[in-house]
């Protein structure tokens, strides 16, 4: 039985099928050529996600174009989606299958992204219900015997894994709202793998902060109704979408930090991060937390305005206790000088 072996940036796996050997590879980059004339060409990838799932089967959103060359006259093309690394022929409701264009010239085929993953899985609300996998386009390839004296049936099959994530991006954690001098320093920690193929890494977050009059901040910039400060809420994408918002770089790992500037000292702020993929997939908002932008004091200023005790040093307090000891020095002085003239 002839066969061939395809090369690809990043082999998966090899299956055995009836029909023959299945090289199963992953897409990782927007265009490659394997050994055997077979091109693999993407766009917008990687990553397949919701939102670009729901966009339909426009070119757009729709990445995946294979051509190869035909093997011999007699050749014929089976080309389907499977959740199979093995790639099994579909038979009935068992698989989706796709059109082969051009056959006996330079076979081509276009795998719309939304249909292949609707088909496959079976289900067309598999934009906001299939979770996470990889999906398998399979292309399996016989060549008949050419003439009566040859009795062999050739098989030459390959599969392109394409890895998807219909879930949104999670939620950041670990939020961190520090006050300085017209700036809020934010930090947050989030999913992040630097070895993902797949896009499944946030390509920027969001960060939502309206100012919030309701509360009152302390001199340090916590914000509350009383100065304890207050818990962190949550807020839907409905009340997000009205508030103001910056959008930050690609993340490079985590946690990220990020400032909030230009902002109003003594203004409280809410703050609330969520993270987006490449393609506009919207996650999971953070908390909402408070926090109002400070003047910049000196140590013992804000030491003192914290509550703190004199530690020592040179320094002015705002307080009485350090006025009253100097005063009456200078009233000793004034008295020691009198009785001096009195002399």
């Amino acid at each position: 039985m002839k066969r061939f072996s395809l090369l690809f940036a990043l082999v998966v796996g090899v299956s055995g099928s009836a029909l023959g050997q299945i090289t199963t590879a992953t897409i990782t980059d927007s265009s490659t050529t394997l050994t055997n004339g077979e091109v693999i060409t993407t766009a917008g990838y990687p990553g397949f996600h919701q939102n670009s799932c729901l966009q339909g089967s426009g070119n757009d959103f729709d990445p995946f174009s294979i051509t190869w060359t035909v093997q011999a006259a007699t050749t014929t093309y089976l080309a389907f989606g499977s959740t199979d690394s093995s790639c099994p022929a579909p038979s009935g409701d068992g698989g989706y299958s796709l059109t082969v264009e051009n056959p006996t010239i330079t076979p081509q085929l276009s795998a719309y992204m939304t249909q292949l993953l609707q088909g496959t899985l079976g289900d067309p609300n598999a934009c906001t219900t299939a979770g996470s996998g990889t999906l398998y386009l399979c292309v399996q390839q016989t060549i008949q015997p050419d003439t009566i004296y040859d009795t062999s049936v050739t098989t030459e099959d390959f599969a392109v894994g394409i890895p998807y994530d219909m879930n949104p991006p999670a939620a950041p954690t670990g939020v961190t709202v520090t006050p300085d001098d017209t700036v809020l320093d934010l930090s947050w920690s989030f999913n992040y793998d630097p070895t993902n193929a797949a896009g499944d890494n946030p390509d920027h977050f969001v960060v939502y902060y309206p100012p919030d009059d309701s509360l009152v901040p302390t001199s340090l910039g916590v914000c509350g109704a009383s100065d304890g400060g207050v818990a962190p809420t949550t807020a839907t994408t409905a009340e997000l979408a009205a508030w103001e918002q910056a959008t930050t770089p690609t993340p490079t790992t985590s946690p990220m930090n990020w400032s909030l500037g230009s902002l109003t000292n003594g203004q409280c702020y809410d703050v609330a991060v969520v993270a987006y993929y490449s393609d506009g997939t919207q996650g999971n908002p953070s908390g909402v937390y408070s926090a109002a932008p400070i003047e910049i004091w000196d140590y013992w200023r804000l030491y003192h305005a914290a509550s703190g005790q004199d530690q020592g040093g040179v320094h002015c307090q705002s307080a009485g206790g350090t006025l009253v000891p100097l005063g009456l020095i200078l009233v000793v002085l004034f008295w020691l000088s009198q009785r001096r003239r009195a002399r």
